[in-house]
């Protein structure tokens, strides 16, 4: 057993009670100079019997018997008196040159005794170049003792250490006193001597003292230990006082602050270095390894100087969850026994050892956390009875470090469960169970040796306490030191705790315990929520009387963070105190209920949604309304949730029952609701999602306006300039400069759109915020040709907001100054959105800017010149807002067209399916516009299609090559789908007609028919399984099917720009009707060479002469395999 004596005076605190802990992480931190270590002790269990034989007495046996003790007193010599120690009494010692050890081990012993205590003292030299010397053997009987003294210098010379072997006997006392720089560590080996040989050893710089032997026989050996090399310094004692002194002074830091009852860690748990099994845990402080030696020694000495306690502890991590396989995907599983798999590696080699893979993946989800304590050991490795609470929360708090939880969990494991197949819960990753062993040193005050007990085990703790009630009338020393325990733990066990020291207070007819219960449980927040009903307070007044419990009540009431259940309480107390049965309660109980309403009215709480109803009784009792804004607004409006503020606000404005004054009620409800928007967080800087590392910055000031708007629209529309100018409010360092600009865009302009259309369903309200639309004009213009988000929605509540009253008067100066800014597209949804909003846009009185009809016109006449109309819809809706906004832009327009070089492919995509639009609009316009407009647009686009596009009838060939004599006479005429396929593909403009899988007796069929056909096509066999069949038209056949299709084509224009009016077409195509119509119409064919024109479509543009080569000739064999062929 090891201890330590108070050595040096008491120092002051070195900090504050709170940094306890890290201040004693500092002292242990990694940079630990200190070797503290200057003594060792090791028992064996084990040890060789030296044979030990002393002259003129022959062999000693072991464990020594009172004989032969009193043979070796025969020849031994008494101790002199003088520095190397002062025997009070009756110790004899026996010199080297009578002394002889026969055994053979005992030398090996001693040298690997010798070594090992060396290293323990941080000295490593190796066991070659170690010098021992025997330099006697010791006996010390009853009352023999050794007073404080070092070894001499004559001892000393050229030695550094002793080493004492105390030899099997039986005796008590005689603890060896070991001191240096202030430190005592104390040696007690008489309590298992008898069965064990210990080793002793320290520095010759130690002082050591023997206490008195009190019964029996204490025998040693006694060596110095030296090194072989002379020349070599002799190893000494390195200790920093330094850091000695700092341990000494956080340990008196915590000490007074138990004493003084201030904040203070319970315990201190230590993560060591090293992990040690239970069955080297069990050694105790002799099995610790490296800097665990020199810290756990040193702090293990100063604490028990300073009234501490310590033990070493194994905890037990374990975390069970889903594990995280996703970097292995590509991998396959195979089974390697019921409900086990590997993981492949990601080149599915097989290799069966896949435990490298398994041991580093991580868990995509932890589940479940436990901590439990395996062994619990002083420092003599003595099992000690616990209940230690080393959960995650304590640990965090009382751990060194501070991040104990999540240092062990990224460390390695030491055990695992994977179960790949058990997706029960789990999903693909499989369940996935870990352990992880860690050693501690635990340090506690003593005063909290019953928290070490029980601090794990609150029920138990409970539970004990029960049944002392039980069993006796009143606690005993122990129970009250329980008892003190577990308030300390009320505020995390309130439940538990209340209900057990209730009743011991009921039990014991201990009203002060009743009262200490309600105030530790009050730490909880539950306020007078810890009593099982008033029925439990009631009780306690029966039977300690009212005066003994008012204080619990006092602090209950105050303390009790719900304002309803507070004056719910006292209503219920007034009513059971007015029954007959508690006459001789009533006078004191009524009197605190009166005070106690005072009490409470003016110290509101934080109030809940009960509240609302309650505030408005107290004030229907109080005076009214004007009690609302005198007493109970200063009391809540910093503490009240915003969402309680606005609608506490809206029930005292509908409440009629507060005032018969509306303006008053109405007064009241606007300076509640003004609290509410001046706490708002309306003009919050932008953050970043802590969940996504690379997210941007969020503007969420408009979700959070949109509650304060909904409330006040309609019922505060004079706290609507309130909302704005709390949005405004973002000149400050908290707010970047670089996120002002979104602030007026993507919340002040989104929160004027929601006022505009309020006020568009109820037009007799009056908001006046133009002073805010004013601020929006610049950072919105500035962001319209940087945004690229949905500028639709952007422009239409742009708009919408500047339709409020001063909006139209700063909107349309300002599109008229940035309009040559502006791209085509936002110009066109300006057109949109102004022109379907144009009865709300009205200037006010006196504006002489450009008016609402004159800006669509600007941006009509921009958009037209500046648009490139590259779809069909665009065209057709430039038309539409020159005929609505700006008639006379439509020539213009036109102009802009048919005067550039209009390619096939304008032609095919834009200007005819244009057409079709155009039309009914220049019916539904020709007031507006004259005909001459659009039957020239029109004209101009069916002449230059005709140019362009439109592929006349190719020469025919004599009838035995025509496509349809061939046709009919080598296809199927009926029944055949494939011969069917192919004749419609001979009728259409397609060039390709690819028949895949189709087998290869419809393959054999179809190579049959096509092979007559060399004249109109090739083709290829797609050699897949099932195989296919691929064709290619033959250029002239090919223009064929063109001209067919021009024909149809053309026709669909002739029908759309003339309808079924031949006169109008013909005023339409002018001087080109006869000739387009009949082309267009006609059947006559023209030589080939003059037909040179692709097909019309999207892609229907002149082709190169590589577009026109000519295919494969027929039964060409071409191999189309695989994906290939899929893709041809």
């Amino acid at each position: 057993m090891s201890e330590l004596e108070e050595s040096g005076s008491r120092t002051a605190p070195l900090s504050a009670p709170s940094s306890i802990r890290d201040d004693l992480a500092k002292c242990l931190s990694d940079k630990w100079d200190g070797k503290t270590t200057f003594s060792h002790k090791k028992s064996h269990d084990v040890a060789p019997n030296p044979a030990l034989s002393l002259k003129n007495v022959g062999m000693v046996g072991l464990p020594l018997s009172e004989r032969d003790a009193a043979a070796i007193k025969k020849i031994a010599r008494r101790v002199p008196p003088g520095k190397a120690g002062k025997s009070t009494k009756d110790s004899w010692a026996v010199d080297p040159g009578q002394i002889t050890m026969a055994n053979p081990k005992w030398n090996r012993f001693v040298v690997e005794a010798a070594d090992e205590s060396l290293k323990a003292l941080g000295i490593s030299l190796g066991s070659g170049k170690l010098k021992f010397r025997l330099d006697g053997l010791l006996l010390h009987e009853i009352g023999s003792n050794i007073l404080p003294a070092k070894a001499t210098s004559a001892e000393s010379e050229g030695v550094f250490a002793k080493m004492m072997i105390l030899l099997p006997s039986k005796f008590t006392g005689g603890a060896a006193h070991l001191t240096h720089s202030g430190l005592t560590a104390i040696q007690d080996c008489s309590e298992d001597n008898v069965f064990q040989t210990t080793i002793l050893s320290w520095f010759t710089e130690v002082t050591q003292e023997i206490k008195p032997i009190t019964s029996g026989f204490r025998l040693a050996l006694s060596y110095s230990i030296g090194n072989s090399d002379t020349t070599a310094p002799q190893p000494t004692i390195s200790t920093n006082q330094r850091e000695l002194q700092q341990l000494r002074e956080v340990f008196n830091s915590w000490k007074s602050s138990v004493a003084e009852k201030s904040p203070a860690p319970e315990k201190i748990s230590f993560l060591l270095a090293h992990k040690y099994t239970e069955q080297e845990l069990r050694k105790g402080l002799s099995c610790l390894k490296g800097t665990d030696a020199h810290k756990v020694s040193t702090v293990d000495l100063l604490t028990k100087q300073l009234g501490f306690s310590t033990s070493l502890v194994n905890l037990v991590y374990s975390l069970d969850g889903i594990a995280d396989i996703s970097g292995c995907q590509y991998g396959r599983r195979r089974n390697r026994g019921y409900g086990y798999y590997d993981m492949y590696d990601l080149y599915g080699d097989g290799d069966d050892d896949d435990s490298d893979y398994e041991n580093s993946m991580p868990f995509e989800t932890v589940k479940e956390r436990e901590v439990s304590v395996e062994l619990m050991v002083d420092m003599n490795g003595k099992e000690l009875a616990h209940e230690l609470d080393m959960s995650d929360a304590t640990l965090t708090k009382e751990g060194i470090p501070s991040n104990i939880p999540e240092e062990v969990e990224s460390s390695l494991h030491d055990s695992q469960e994977y179960d790949g197949d058990d997706v029960n819960g789990y999903r693909f990753g499989g369940r996935l169970t870990r352990w992880y062993k860690r050693s501690f040193l635990v340090i506690w005050p003593r005063q909290n040796d019953i928290a070490i007990q029980w601090g794990g085990d609150i029920p138990g703790a409970c539970r004990a306490i029960a049944t002392s009630y039980t069993k006796a009338t009143k606690p005993t020393a122990a129970d009250t030191a329980l008892i003190d325990f577990l308030l300390t733990r009320a505020e995390t066990h309130v439940e538990s705790v209340s209900e057990v020291l209730f009743n011991a207070a009921m039990k014991w007819n201990d009203a002060a315990l009743w009262v200490r219960t309600v105030k530790a449980c009050m730490k909880s927040g539950q306020g007078l929520g810890i009593f099982n009903g008033l029925s439990q307070i009631q009780v306690a007044i029966e039977r300690f009387g009212f005066t003994k419990v008012k204080s619990g009540l006092d602090v209950a009431l105050q303390d009790d963070p719900k304002n309803s259940r507070r004056f719910a309480y006292l209503a219920e107390l007034e009513k059971w105190v007015a029954d007959a049965k508690q006459q001789r309660h009533r006078t004191n109980v009524m009197a605190w209920i009166k005070s106690s309403r005072q009490t409470v009215l003016r110290s509101l709480h934080a109030p809940t949604s009960d509240d609302h109803a309650l505030f408005i009784t107290l004030a229907a009792k109080n005076g009214g309304v004007v009690f609302i804004r005198d007493t109970i607004l200063p009391q809540i409006q910093t503490s009240a949730d915003l969402t309680f503020l606005r609608n506490f606000a809206l029930k005292v404005l509908a409440e009629p029952t507060l005032s018969e004054d509306p303006a008053l009620r109405t007064e009241v409800a606007f300076s509640i609701m003004s609290k509410a928007i001046h706490r708002a967080p309306l003009n919050q800087a932008p953050k970043k999602d802590p969940r996504y590392v690379y997210s941007s910055p969020k503007n969420s000031n408009y979700e959070s306006a949109q509650p304060y708007l909904e409330a006040c629209l309609g019922k505060f529309d004079n706290a609507i300039p309130l909302i704005f100018q709390k949005i405004a409010d973002i000149y400050t360092d908290a707010f970047p400069e670089k996120d002002r600009p979104g602030q007026f865009t993507d919340v002040m302009i989104p929160s004027l759109r929601d006022v505009a259309i309020h006020i568009r369903k109820t037009p007799q309200a009056v908001v006046r915020v133009d002073k805010y639309l004013a601020l929006v004009i610049k950072p919105y213009m500035e962001m319209l040709n940087t945004d690229s988000g949905n500028r639709s929605d952007s422009v239409g509540r742009y708009v919408t907001a500047m339709s409020l009253p001063g909006g139209p008067d700063l909107l349309f100066p300002s599109l008229a100054d940035a309009i040559e800014t502006l791209s085509p597209e936002l110009i066109r949804i300006f057109i949109v959105e102004i022109g379907a909003q144009s009865k709300y846009l009205v200037p006010q009185k006196g504006y002489k800017g450009p008016s609402n009809a004159a800006i669509l016109s600007l941006l009509v006449k921009r958009y037209v010149t500046a648009a490139e109309l590259t779809r069909s819809t665009q065209l057709s809706d430039a038309v539409e807002y020159c005929l609505r906004y700006s008639p006379e832009t439509v020539s213009s327009l036109f102009k802009r067209i048919t005067d550039t070089a209009l390619t096939p492919a304008y032609l095919c995509d834009v200007l005819v399916p244009s057409l079709e639009a155009l039309y009914p609009l220049s019916e539904a316009h020709a007031s507006a516009v004259p005909q001459a407009h659009f039957a020239s647009f029109f004209k101009a686009v069916t002449d230059a299609w005709m140019d362009k596009v439109f592929v006349q009838k190719p020469e025919e060939k004599n009838d035995k090559t025509s496509s349809l004599s061939l046709l009919q006479k080598w296809l199927c005429n009926t029944g055949c789908a494939d011969c069917t396929s192919v004749k419609k593909f001979f009728e259409e403009e397609n060039r390709i007609l690819s028949l895949r899988k189709i087998g290869a007796p419809r393959k054999n069929h179809l190579e049959g028919k096509l092979g007559h056909l060399s004249a109109l096509c090739t083709f290829e066999i797609i050699r897949t399984s099932p195989r296919g069949v691929e064709i290619y038209k033959n250029a002239d056949t090919n223009k064929t099917g063109q001209w067919k299709a021009s024909q149809l084509k053309g026709s669909e224009i002739l029908k759309t720009i003339g309808g079924d009016d031949e006169e109008r077409l013909k005023r339409v195509l002018g001087d080109s009707y006869s000739s387009v119509v009949d082309l267009i119409r006609g059947t006559e064919a023209l030589p080939a060479q003059a037909s040179t024109a692709a097909a019309p479509g999207a892609s229907s543009v002149k082709r190169t002469a590589q577009d026109d080569a000519q295919p494969p000739n027929a039964k060409r064999q071409k191999v189309v395999t695989g994906s290939k062929a899929g893709k041809k």
